[in-house]
């Protein structure tokens, strides 16, 4: 870890209501920024309001050379996983985590961010939310809960340059599953289980963290200045519900614990070419469901991992 950088301001107020899917892709990501310097988030499930501490770790920096971001599972990434259409500075940017506190001895990573703004002088504030994209042609208006976003199966996140992204995919493959590949290793080492490293000795560094509830498909945003440059990227694992569901929306899925692939699936507005094994953004909907493009071939799963993953070996 490294010591927490600071945080721009972000200047998008909330509101006690909303009425659009475009409000609410404001909203969303200014009530999960605020958590990070907030220290606290209130959950607003069918559970009550419960008020979460929250816990803003620093992991250290990542180097984006050419501007490109990607996110990902990394146990599922490709060697030419696709970047975020929306280029960011050139440099090297600290990366953090939002833990939250569950309830006693149970705390889940319930976001990441990295920062693109000069560590030495105040980052310009941020004015508006702009939902990454990998895929032009997922344009589609989304109502309020509905995003696209990556899918997670082995209950994992990542930020990466494309490089490292190349670096990780065979250092994965080489591992076949059996978690001792060096991104696992300094995952498992922290209580958090977050951290930076580099898939390859001297290869460049990646980000990786535990995604909330585990598998699911998951939303980042980047925040923007006032001049329309990244000032940072937000990955939201979805773990608390916001205030503003969709009246329509049955109160007990409401951002729920993501379930497995197995559990039911439900379609949000995507190009209709878009099959379930198509690369790029995945269609997402808050009600703890998966949807059917966020399932990856069967192909990419390799015999033995999952137990491994999940401590059942």
């Amino acid at each position: 870890m490294s010591d927490a950088f600071a945080l721009p301001a972000c200047s998008v107020s909330l509101s006690a209501t909303i009425t659009s899917g475009a409000q609410w892709h404001q909203q969303r990501p200014t009530w999960v920024y605020q958590a990070f310097g907030a220290g606290g988030i209130t959950d607003h499930s069918e559970r009550g309001a419960e008020p979460h501490p929250v816990s803003m770790v620093t992991l250290g920096s990542i180097p984006l050379p050419d501007g490109r971001l990607v996110a990902c599972d990394p146990y599922l990434a490709d060697q030419d996983e696709k970047p975020f259409l929306r280029p960011v500075p050139a440099g090297v940017h600290p990366v953090s985590v939002a833990v939250a506190t569950i309830d006693a001895d149970h705390a889940r990573v319930m976001a990441a961010l990295i920062s693109f703004g000069a560590l030495a002088q105040p980052p310009a504030p941020i004015v508006e939310w702009e939902l990454g994209r990998t895929d032009p042609a997922a344009t589609g208006a989304m109502g309020i809960g509905e995003f696209v976003g990556y899918a997670v199966e082995a209950g994992t996140g990542c930020f990466a340059s494309p490089a490292a992204i190349s670096d990780l995919s065979v250092a994965m493959r080489s591992d076949d599953g059996m978690l001792e590949d060096p991104v696992s290793e300094a995952i498992d080492s922290t209580p958090f289980e977050a951290a930076v490293a580099s898939p390859r000795e001297g290869g460049a560094a990646l980000a990786a963290f535990r995604a909330g509830w585990g598998d699911g498909t998951y939303p980042t945003w980047f925040g923007l200045t006032a001049d329309g440059s990244a000032s940072v990227a937000l990955t939201d694992f979805l773990l608390f519900a916001d205030p503003w569901q969709p009246g329509d929306a049955p109160a007990e899925t409401a951002l729920a614990p993501q379930l497995p692939a197995t559990h039911g699936l439900e379609s949000c507005p995507v190009p209709s070419d878009r099959g379930p094994e198509a690369d790029g953004d995945y269609a997402g909907r808050i009600t703890g469901e998966e949807t059917a493009a966020a399932l990856q071939p069967a192909t990419r799963r390799r015999p033995g991992f999952w137990a491994r993953l999940f401590g059942r070996s």
